[in-house]
């Protein structure tokens, strides 16, 4: 797996993390057994980061910091910190990697 399949893996957990992390903010209850989709992508991209010759820093850094998000969020406990850190590796991830890129809201016509 090229490190840019891996960089739109974890992107894709990061969200799916980020959604729920907004439907419990709204007050919503989320069963564990709604993060395994996550949970499933995550460990695939991890095995294929691992076996990677030389694996990107930050996606490294990224996928470490979203195994501790999927952890906390399991037992119930409040993640934001670590999905925050993790989107910011993966920002950097973005500039250091040929050809991906993180979507940029801050512009966009809803931006307040």
């Amino acid at each position: 797996m090229t490190e840019a399949l891996i960089f739109e893996d974890l992107k894709l957990v990061a969200a799916q993390l980020a959604g729920f992390l907004v439907l419990e903010a709204s007050g919503a209850r989320i069963h564990p057994g709604l993060l395994v989709s996550a949970e499933q992508v995550y460990r695939k991209t991890v095995d294929s980061l691992k076996s990677a010759r030389v694996p990107e820093r930050h996606l490294l850094a990224a996928a470490g910091k979203l195994g501790s998000a999927l952890t906390e969020m399991r037992i119930g406990r409040d993640s934001l910190a670590l999905l925050d850190s993790a989107y910011a590796e993966l920002r950097a991830a973005s500039r250091a990697i040929p050809g991906v890129q993180m979507v940029a809201f801050e512009r966009g016509c809803c931006a307040s």
